[in-house]
């Protein structure tokens, strides 16, 4: 529930509170009135209904921000926008990736142009919770991208160090030399921080611990709901992928 939400709540409260204290304050309990306790119980009713009103419109509007409408390669989310699907993963994780980046705030972006991005199927999600890793998964996906780095590091460094020209070779030779070490120093530049700034496939991002919703395809209209990241992931790959 929103900040905004619990204050508005919060202020019902206090003066739902105040006013009962009034009431004994200035001695109107005292006095043989009926229309007092009605009027005391109508108030206490409205907070009552104003909060449960409040609390399902904020469910509902969440569980809307929480739709993920899928392409082939991209995804579309009300307030994330556009978000590129990772190739080495699961469509899943790209997916639980948006989702765990929601703020529920009120922003909210233009959905694109059919030339952009195609829609093949769109999840609503009614529960989500995010698995926790643990420190010891963080710390290897930590090594494993600095080991990533280093490496690229050093193929840099031998690119650059392999820009001497050769003694009794010929300048295009050298040069060729040059070019295909420092090539091979960019590439591994390249994979060093990709891996640090993914922590590299092996470092897979661990499933939700609960995720319900449903799956719907686009044009045919067909929904399949799931209760589990297993089933899921069992649903999506029924889905074709395009040619």
């Amino acid at each position: 529930m929103k900040k905004s939400n619990v204050i508005i709540f919060a202020v019902l409260v206090v003066i739902s509170a105040f006013l009962l204290w009034l009431w004994y304050f200035l001695g109107f309990n005292r006095v043989d009135n009926p229309l007092d306790l009605v009027l005391s119980i109508l108030w206490w009713v409205i907070v009552a209904a104003a909060i449960i009103a409040i609390a399902r419109l904020e469910k509902t509007r969440r569980r809307r921000v929480r739709t993920v409408y899928v392409g082939d390669v991209a995804t579309f989310n009300s307030e994330r926008g556009v978000t590129p699907i990772d190739p080495t993963a699961p469509v899943q994780d790209s997916v639980a990736a948006v989702l765990e980046e929601l703020e529920y705030d009120f922003t909210r972006e233009d959905f694109p142009k059919p030339e952009d991005l195609e829609v093949r199927y769109f999840i609503r999600t009614d529960e989500f919770e995010p698995a926790e890793r643990s420190e010891s998964a963080q710390g290897a996906t930590s090594g494993m991208g600095a080991a990533g780095a280093s490496a690229g590091g050093a193929g840099t460094f031998a690119g650059v160090a392999s820009t001497g020209t050769p003694a009794g070779g010929t300048g295009g030779a050298g040069a060729a030399s040059v070019g295909g070490a420092a090539f091979a120093g960019a590439v591994g530049a390249s994979a060093g921080a990709v891996s640090a700034g993914t922590g590299a496939p092996a470092a897979r991002r661990p499933r939700p611990s609960k995720w319900t919703g449903e799956v719907v395809v686009a044009g045919s209209g067909q929904t399949r709901s799931f209760d589990t990241p297993e089933e899921l992931s069992r649903i999506l790959a029924t889905i074709p992928q395009a040619a």
